[in-house]
């Protein structure tokens, strides 16, 4: 009898808890939010970066103030000078000995390369001649021929050969000219006449250190010039 109280007595303890409802243990979980922008809440930025902005240029030292002024300064003063200096020069060009000397230069030329001309067409029509003339011809072929085949040996044989033949060719044509005293004549007033036409010219260059304009155009350059090279020397230290 005892002993069935107490079976009784476990069940309804067994019935009891089965009624009571089960603890339920709520999990929390931490999800992590990465911001789309750079807020720390997570929330989107709608702000956008400014754009890069080019960086101011660079304002200029005195020193490269100076430097720039005074290369300007040589810029004027070579200018200048160079306007004098062509002043002159037409000046000395349109003065009676210089036109004299030099259209005597011009019809001593003229006449020297006409006779030379005319030397020549009658020494290459001499049928000696005319057979070096067509070796010739014939190397140059053959060179040709060899460069595209790749010849290499034989086309250094070639261009020896070509070169024999222009140097008989050179030597026919000066032994021809040689041999005409109209000739040499003319070659000798030519060289009278450009002689003194460059004596001219000579002294015209020498003038320019005693005329007053151009030496002090000449100074005004070398002074700019003085101050450049002291101001680029200043930005070099």
């Amino acid at each position: 009898m005892k002993q069935s109280k107490q079976i009784l007595a476990l069940a309804a303890i067994m019935a009891a808890s089965l009624a009571l409802p089960a603890p339920v243990l709520a999990k929390r979980t931490h999800h992590r939010t990465t911001p789309t922008s750079g807020n720390s809440n997570g929330t989107k930025n709608t702000n956008k970066t400014p754009a890069k902005q080019p960086a101011p240029p660079a304002v200029a030292t005195a020193d490269q103030k100076a430097a720039q002024a005074a290369d300007a300064d040589v810029q004027k003063a070579r200018a200048a000078l160079e306007a004098v200096a062509t002043r002159l020069r037409q000046q000395f060009e349109s003065s009676p000995d210089y036109t004299a000397a030099d259209k005597e230069f011009q019809r001593a030329h003229d006449a020297y390369e006409a006779e030379r001309s005319a030397v020549l067409l009658r020494h290459h029509a001499d049928p000696e001649f005319a057979k070096l003339l067509t070796a010739k011809a014939a190397a140059d072929a053959k060179i040709t021929q060899l460069r595209d085949a790749g010849a290499t040996t034989e086309l250094a044989n070639a261009a020896q050969e070509s070169l024999e033949i222009s140097k008989s060719i050179t030597s026919m044509d000066t032994a021809a000219m040689a041999a005409e005293p109209t000739l040499a004549t003319l070659h000798d007033r030519l060289s009278v006449a450009a002689e003194r036409r460059q004596t001219l010219q000579k002294n015209f260059d020498q003038s320019l250190t005693r005329d007053s304009a151009w030496t002090t155009a000449k100074a005004a350059l070398d002074s700019a010039q003085a101050r450049l090279n002291d101001a680029l020397q200043k930005l070099r230290a």
